[in-house]
């Protein structure tokens, strides 16, 4: 007996972000240690369980931890919905139920997950690119030029028609044009496999005006406003390494700093690491990188660790020395960098 459930009827509360899985997700159960994510401690069993295989089945039910935080139950006799709980209350239930999962996946050939090129051929670049006098320079970006960047996101039914476009852009107004648009487009749907009837294809580009005057003197003026702005994308730009220091210690809990005391920065590089080059602007320009580049060093990996570093030592109640951290850092390698010693903080 074949029964089919609508995505509103599996995930209730979590429509919103539906289309990227419908099945439950944790990160902070897991942690960077030695070079890959492993569980944290204090996760139970049967949570690890549910996340390793959210869909499993005993032969005589189905179960499907969903996003919502719950475990859904299904009769394989009759494909009825016979019962939905809290994963916080389903240990026992897990624990009786859960055995080597067999439930194969319907086979088809999966598309890649670039948008695919419209029915005249051409590809979403080049539409956009007519229609809204902006230019696409591939994977390659000009550092003369400010580029917009813009995540694009359609479904696409076997029609070839975008159901749902969203549009993540810059521009508010440009924004609310953009998936105006794309929503009255037709796409070539030969990729989207036909036993799901429509797909989500995704693809983030950067984009940049198609006046070469205007681009560059808008890059002119996103550097001047980064270089002095204390806050990008809501976000809280440090000035210095002891306002880095400071952020730090008022944004992780006791229980993250024991963690990161007890272990070695560079376990941190691709988690809290990542969080302070996207989020401090490392990479894009701010004041915190102008402040970096101006003791010597360019590349935003060893800002990271230089500020990761330092607030290990101070940690452990030792001073943190900002002038060996940067000798060590600097990619444009110095013998031995003449600073101030007041640049060399101790721990009050």
């Amino acid at each position: 007996m074949n029964k089919s459930y609508e995505v509103a009827q599996i995930v209730q509360r979590n429509l919103d972000d539906y289309r990227y899985s419908m099945s439950y997700t944790n990160w902070e159960a897991f942690e960077w240690k030695k070079g890959k994510y492993v569980f944290d401690d204090s996760i139970p069993a049967f949570r690890r369980k549910l996340l390793e295989t959210p869909l499993y089945t005993n032969g005589q039910f189905a179960f499907l931890a969903t996003k919502d935080d719950e475990l859904l139950q299904f009769d394989l006799n009759n494909g009825e919905l016979v019962n939905r709980q809290a994963i916080s209350t389903s240990a026992k239930l897990v624990n009786r139920t859960y055995s080597a999962p067999q439930i194969a996946e319907a086979e088809f050939l999966r598309p890649k997950d670039n948008i695919p090129n419209l029915k005249n051929g051409l590809t979403y670049h080049e539409v956009l690119e007519k229609e809204f006098d902006f230019k696409y320079d591939g994977v390659l970006r000009n550092d003369k030029f400010k580029y917009y960047y813009l995540k694009l996101t359609c479904l696409i039914d076997i029609h070839g028609k975008c159901l749902e476009p969203t549009a993540d852009f810059d521009d508010a107004k440009l924004k609310q044009e953009i998936e105006a648009f794309f929503e009255n487009q037709i796409f070539d749907a030969t990729s989207v496999p036909e036993i799901s009837g429509k797909w989500y294809f995704e693809e983030v580009s950067n984009f940049r005006r198609l006046d070469t005057l205007l681009a560059a003197k808008e890059k002119t003026e996103e550097i001047k406003w980064r270089n002095k702005s204390d806050s990008i994308n809501g976000f809280y730009i440090p000035h210095n390494i002891e306002d880095c220091l400071a952020a730090l210690n008022e944004m992780l809990t006791m229980r993250e700093k024991e963690k990161f005391k007890s272990s070695f920065p560079m376990e941190f590089h691709h988690s809290l690491g990542t969080y302070l080059r996207h989020n401090w602007d490392l990479w894009q320009g701010s004041r915190l990188k102008k402040y970096f580049e101006n003791l010597g060093t360019t590349h935003p990996d060893d800002m990271s660790s230089i500020i990761l570093n330092c607030y290990w030592r101070q940690l452990g109640n030792e001073p943190y020395d900002l002038k060996s951290q940067l000798n060590k850092y600097n990619r444009i390698h110095v013998p031995q960098l003449i600073m101030p010693d007041s640049l060399i903080y101790q721990v009050r």
